[in-house]
């Protein structure tokens, strides 16, 4: 396969993100795993990925992840691939709004870039990734938002 630097230009391309931590995250765990650690490891990513990809990286922030309602829950739940993944656990708005700090900072520090962020997902609720409120942390993620970003 061609070095996706060579690949972009092609098709027009000028800047790239990421739809979720997972698609360059390793689960270190099975069945589950720290959302701090894979925040940790996103942060390392962005500036990794300013250089990967020869054209702007728009930072991504993932607020969870647990595609088990993919799952035909009568399987045994076995780390064989999508859906069949580890989930991150303690992912709660506080560990957001942590994360949300983080990408805020590097934006401000890397002028060179648009102030662009991307936030998995409004309301993938099959894949424990939204930010609708819920009956378990209310309003929490969209207030870490505003708390961050005004």
């Amino acid at each position: 396969m061609n070095d996706v630097r060579q690949q972009l230009p092609a098709p027009g391309v000028n800047s790239v993100t990421s739809y979720t931590w997972v698609h360059h995250y390793s689960f270190p765990t099975f069945p589950a795993a720290e959302y701090q650690d894979a925040a940790d490891q996103a942060v390392v990513y962005w500036s990794k990925a300013k250089d990967l990809f020869g054209v702007p990286y728009h930072l991504d922030i993932s607020m969870g992840w647990d595609p088990s309602p993919r799952t035909c829950q009568s399987d045994m739940f076995a780390d064989v691939g999508y859906p069949f993944t580890s989930t991150l656990t303690n992912n709660t708005p506080e560990a957001f709004e942590r994360c949300l700090l983080k990408a805020k900072s590097y934006l401000d520090q890397h002028t060179e870039q648009q102030k662009i962020l991307t936030i998995n997902a409004w309301n993938e609720w099959t894949e424990g990734s939204y930010l609708e409120p819920d009956s378990v942390d209310g309003l929490g993620y969209l207030n870490a938002i505003r708390k961050v970003f005004g």
